[in-house]
């Protein structure tokens, strides 16, 4: 199992000039959530760079997309499956923390704390419906330059041919 947690009614616009916007955004890999549950980052370019891996693993690519308020990043790595099945990813959620050192939860450096293999597909799905929930907040509280940021940058396309090899 994997989803994309996000919590439209806790963002946040921090400023305008450069956008940034903070909120809650974490992912569910089958029982664990990463980085952990409730955590709190720069909730678009979260989206943007799992947008950008998900577009990278379309094409066959090993593609990371990251956290940027600590060292977690993901990593998707697609798998050789048969031709005409669905094609998956191992999702591999990674805790970077500092180098030879133990972060405050005394995970170590580089440590894979979750992994998931999914359909690639779940992953798309689950993105897109992140970035939903969130332009509909951003519309119905007239923040028309996040509502913009959304609909730049990788849209799923449930009848692209990439997802089935």
């Amino acid at each position: 199992m994997f989803d994309v947690q996000v919590v439209p009614d806790r963002i946040k616009v921090d400023s305008r000039d450069p956008l940034f916007v903070d909120g809650p955004a974490w992912l569910t890999l089958g029982s664990q959530e990463f980085p952990f549950s409730g955590w709190t980052d720069a909730v678009l370019s979260v989206l943007g760079s799992m947008g950008a891996a998900v577009a990278g693993a379309l094409d066959g690519e090993v593609h990371d997309f990251y956290f940027f308020e600590g060292s977690y990043f993901v990593k998707l790595i697609p798998l050789p499956d048969a031709p005409g099945t669905p094609r998956r990813v191992r999702v591999a959620a990674v805790n970077d923390g500092n180098a030879g050192a133990a972060d405050d939860e005394g995970m170590p450096d580089g440590e894979v704390v979750a992994e998931v293999v999914v359909p690639l597909r779940e992953v798309a799905e689950r993105h897109s419906a992140a970035k939903a929930l969130i332009r509909a907040w951003a519309e119905a509280h007239g923040e028309i330059e996040v509502a913009g940021v959304l609909s730049r940058g990788y849209q799923y396309d449930a009848s692209d041919p990439r997802f089935t090899h």
